[in-house]
């Protein structure tokens, strides 16, 4: 399983980077998601979304999630008390899962608390540090958090950075089972970390530590000064590992020789690891949760499938049953008719108890045992051949047969629609156990970004806002790429990666159109734009003298190429193949010619979650015809639709 939470050492580096990035920034908006508390923050064109995940990590992402209609009343709280405030400190506690964000304003001065610890917890503080809102309320006694309470912290944990070699020699004494669990508790480092560690020293983390003389113990010790030196020194070289089938396993800051087997990918900065790897592990715990639900919907099935099957067998043995009686009155027709007048007019004249007696010696003659007789000789039970039936002596014989004929024709219906909807069980049965592809995640450093490939093989990526421009322009752009940009205050930056190859018209034409429609022309209602194209050596992040470029601007200077009026238009198209689905945004041209379905969403007032709901409709429905079970989720169409809003073409 993949590892699912930050450790202290994790929350003290992407703090240390986060700080820079969100200190002095202003708060826009609070979402809580799926538990997730997101702060979008705002300032000096910047905008940044930092991540709160209760019980598991801290980072900034620019992922995009499905916002909630109506949101969560614990975020409502936060911008209520938030909203317009700046955020002018951001700490961790020791080493400890414990982060504060402060913020301060013209309403005073507050804290929120983020407990990354066990189920995790929010609470929001005033300048006094009393709890004015809580995501989950503690009623122990050990440490009460509820609205009107001053906030206590937990006991302090050990932290590894104040870990000395006495301190360390106590793992001989304390009785732990293995090395590893000795080496966290006692100096408080953190797995998978205290494995590393140990696995540099030499030995195995299951290794009891009694078992261990002081030389080993000093040489664990010198790999962990050595270990924290290279964390907390030295430039960090952020890593997510994978295993062999592309799922993810863990995240570190620098690499971990504990995983030299695992294929490694790169990142620039932790937060930028932490927030791939979160975004993939989400996705993989809905895969999970989704995987779940099918097998259960598929024992439900089942279950159902086992009544029905018992059911059919019972109406078919009712059928034949009703059928044999039938067919036994018809055979013996006239006796049978014969000897029920000579019992009515016997029960008439003789009474019902001779009527009967010679009523029995009739049926004996062929072959029929009289059972009883109820309701004054109205009801006759009867026994014989199999079967045993009663017949109604007020209706002849013939009658009594069509009686049961008719009996067997109603079970025989019955059956028919039992089987039906058998086959429809098992039709459920097997798509629930059919497997289901899902969108497909390399782990490439452009599903940061927004990004979609041409038929003719060139990538283009594009900003989302002012940071992630930087960060394409600053890390990614090579020689040889095309960089795009409308002609709109609040466009993005767009790369059409080249790879040394001559950029096609349709490349061209496809980085423009992903260009003007991800400005902020789609939410201001345009019909369309001008955008523009140029080469890396004529973008600069130098001002001309006396000017300030604010952040995710650049100096763009020289000729610049012109496609004009680009509608804004965007399709989402949808191919499916063996391994997965893959879902792109792309331009009418290309979605005709390389997806399997698509929609055309243009610029227009419904609201983002709501139209992303269509589309996933309207694609599941085209794609039906293509393949049996898919996986599509609102959360990839939501972060495909430009704007605040749209319509769906047809």
């Amino acid at each position: 399983m993949p590892r699912s939470y930050m450790n202290g050492i994790d929350i003290a580096l992407v703090v240390s980077e986060v700080k820079s990035l969100v200190e002095g920034l202003y708060v826009d908006s609070v979402y809580l998601i799926d538990k997730v508390l997101m702060l979008r923050l705002r300032g000096g064109g910047v905008s940044r979304e930092l991540v709160l995940d209760a019980g598991r990590a801290i980072y900034l992402t620019t992922f995009e999630r499905v916002k909630p209609i109506k949101p969560h009343q614990f975020a409502m709280l936060l911008r209520k008390h938030l909203s317009g405030l700046r955020v002018s400190k951001v700490s961790q506690r020791g080493l400890e899962k414990i982060v504060e964000v402060s913020f301060e304003g013209a309403r005073g001065k507050y804290t929120l608390v983020a407990e990354l610890f066990g189920v995790g917890n929010l609470i929001l503080l005033d300048g006094e540090r009393v709890v004015k809102a809580v995501l989950r309320r503690m009623p122990s006694r050990a440490k009460a958090i509820r609205p009107g309470l001053t906030y206590q912290y937990p006991p302090t944990l050990a932290d590894p950075r104040e870990a000395s070699i006495e301190k360390l020699l106590e793992v001989k004494k304390a009785g732990f089972k293995n090395l590893q669990t000795a080496l966290s508790k006692t100096v408080g480092l953190p797995p998978p970390y205290s494995e590393e560690v140990i696995s540099r020293a030499g030995f195995t983390a299951s290794i009891p530590p009694q078992e261990l003389d002081v030389e080993s113990i000093e040489k664990i010790y010198r790999e962990l000064r050595a270990f924290l030196d290279e964390v907390f020194g030295k430039q960090v070289k952020p890593v997510v590992y994978v295993d062999e089938k592309g799922l993810i396993v863990d995240f570190s800051p620098i690499p971990l020789t504990i995983y030299r087997s695992l294929k490694a990918e790169f990142y620039g900065s932790f937060t930028e690891a932490i927030d791939a790897y979160f975004s993939r592990l989400y996705e993989y715990e809905k895969a999970l949760d989704e995987e779940r639900k099918l097998k259960a919907e598929a024992e439900r099935y089942r279950i159902a499938l086992d009544q029905q099957m018992k059911t059919l067998s019972k109406l078919v043995e009712e059928a034949k049953t009703h059928r044999s009686i039938g067919m036994l009155l018809m055979s013996r027709l006239h006796s049978l008719q014969a000897a029920l007048l000579t019992f009515k007019e016997h029960a008439q004249s003789l009474g019902i108890k001779e009527a009967e007696e010679a009523f029995r010696r009739e049926l004996a003659r062929e072959g029929l045992n009289l059972v009883s007789i109820d309701m004054g000789g109205r009801l006759v039970e009867l026994d014989g051949f199999g079967n045993r039936f009663k017949i109604d002596t007020e209706l002849s014989i013939a009658e009594n047969a069509s009686r049961f004929f008719k009996l067997a024709k109603e079970a025989e219906a019955k059956a028919k629609r039992v089987e039906e909807a058998m086959n429809a069980l098992r039709t459920h049965v097997k798509t629930s156990e059919e497997e289901v592809l899902r969108v497909k995640r390399s782990g490439a450093w452009y599903e940061q970004f927004r990004y979609t490939f041409t038929g003719d093989g060139f990538l283009i990526v594009g900003g989302r806002d002012a940071s992630t421009n930087e960060l394409l322009l600053n890390r990614y752009m090579e020689p040889g790429d095309l960089v795009f940009h409308a002609d709109y205050t609040g466009s993005p930056f767009t790369l059409l990666k080249t790879n040394g190859r001559e950029p096609t018209p349709e490349a061209i034409w496809e980085a423009s159109v992903l260009t003007a429609c991800y400005s902020r022309a789609w939410s201001d209602g345009l019909a369309n734009l001008d955008v523009f194209y140029v080469k890396p050596e004529q973008v600069s992040k130098s001002p001309p003298s006396g000017e300030y470029i604010k952040r995710g601007a650049f100096m763009i200077r020289g000729v610049r190429n012109y496609v004009r009026k680009i509608p804004l238009k965007i399709c989402i198209g949808v191919k499916v193949e063996e391994d997965g689905i893959t879902v792109l945004p792309c331009s009418g041209e290309n979605a005709k010619k390389l997806f399997d379905a698509y929609v055309s969403i243009r610029p227009g007032n419904t609201d983002k979650r709501r139209l992303a709901e269509e589309a996933v409709e309207k694609l599941k429905s085209r794609l039906g015809k293509v393949l049996k079970r898919i996986e599509l989720t609102i959360d990839c169409i939501y972060r495909l639709i430009p704007g605040s809003g749209g319509v769906l073409e047809d």
